[in-house]
């Protein structure tokens, strides 16, 4: 029977626990060594642990696109993704990292394991799917294990996702496993065999998924008493954001957790799954007020491109409740507002706004005195 495979190492993360820090140290290695140009035959002696752990830890970074080795290359190349990760952490103290670089850190994991995919060309993870079920599942499945904690009122747990989650094979068949959750909680009803709940069956996936769902404990907590997931508050925004991010600005759940077509190994790795995590993750929410009678968006807080009387702005899903020939004002133009004059949305989910400029500024003193008051 099919059911979501994955690599059988514990989580990485650089704050989440001695085991995960140790194979976050091991990514550090392995991209350093990809830096230096080091073949990946030598690069697997630098890492903490023997040759066969060594290869289980990078066909684990392969899931997540931090990198890869390409098909008799013996080369390791980063992703754009993990070299974004690699950027972040390179030279710092793990043991001793300021909370804001902590929740950066969570952030670019958390999108790693949401842009991941079953149907990917390489280190398809335990148990090994087959050549049919891999090319035509379209499943994300952290994405779609994220998404059911949210619909299900923040908690997952371990008999719902061994039992019908991890078997989804169709993205379009995930609101009938909602379903079946929900009525299963309403008479009951347990959704997995002892044998999956003891971790015995399918090389223990108790312990693998529990470790990779949790993200390391960081944006899911582990409640063993009641044998269930509980979404973690002070990381689970930065987990709503990347799905808000994947679902784009119609919230479409289905695009959400539904994997993305790739044309090789290379185009997978550094196009689609490792492309870069946006900056703007976890940005806030623009703020609209009345200014003389009329709406108007203050974007002070995103980063502008000016190139001659056009402004480009990229954000998160927050741009989506912006209308068009909406006035905005942005402090690179202190003299004029600006007007929205097109909007689209890119594959990460990322929303580019292109602005004109619109009518004079009277008093910019009266004007930001109104934008202030409105975010107090």
């Amino acid at each position: 029977m099919f059911v979501w495979p994955t690599g059988h190492v514990g989580m990485m993360h650089p704050v989440g626990g001695a085991k995960a820090k140790t194979i976050f140290e091991d990514f550090l290695t392995y991209a350093r060594a990809s830096r230096a140009s080091v073949s990946y035959k030598d690069a697997k002696l630098l890492l903490s642990v023997g040759k066969n752990q060594a290869e289980t830890r990078k066909s684990f970074f392969e899931e997540l696109a931090l990198l890869y080795v390409p098909y008799r290359s013996n080369q390791v190349l980063l992703t754009p993704l993990g070299q974004q990760l690699f950027d972040l952490l390179d030279g710092k103290n793990l043991s001793n990292l300021t909370p804001a670089i902590a929740r950066q850190s969570t952030a670019l994991i958390v999108w790693a394991m949401c842009r991941s995919q079953i149907n990917r060309p390489q280190s398809r993870g335990v148990p090994a799917p087959s050549e049919a079920d891999w090319r035509s599942c379209d499943v994300r499945p952290y994405a779609a294990a994220w998404m059911a904690v949210g619909d299900l009122g923040g908690t997952l747990s371990l008999d719902e996702f061994l039992g019908p989650l991890r078997r989804l094979h169709d993205a379009s068949g995930y609101s009938n496993v909602i379903q079946s959750i929900r009525q299963a909680r309403k008479s009951g009803t347990q959704l997995a065999t002892a044998a999956e709940l003891s971790g015995g069956s399918l090389m223990n996936y108790r312990i693998y998924w529990r470790s990779h769902l949790s993200c390391a404990e960081q944006v899911l907590q582990w409640d063993e008493k009641l044998g269930q997931f509980r979404a973690h508050s002070a990381n689970w925004p930065v987990v709503e954001a990347a799905l808000k991010f994947q679902a784009g600005c119609t919230g479409n759940a289905l695009r959400a957790i539904q994997g993305l077509r790739w044309s090789s190994p290379d185009d997978y790795f550094m196009n689609v799954a490792g492309a870069a995590c946006p900056p703007f993750l976890a940005s806030g929410s623009p703020t609209v007020t009345i200014f003389n009678g009329q709406n108007l968006a203050d974007l002070r807080g995103f980063a502008v491109v000016a190139q001659g009387g056009t402004y480009r702005i990229t954000g998160g899903p927050a741009l989506c409740q912006l209308a068009l020939k909406m006035p905005c004002f942005h402090p690179t133009s202190s003299s004029r507002l600006l007007r929205i004059d097109a909007k689209q949305q890119h594959l990460d989910g990322s929303i580019e706004l292109l602005l004109g400029l619109g009518r004079p500024i009277a008093n910019l003193a009266v004007l930001l005195s109104a934008l202030d008051s409105k975010n107090d």
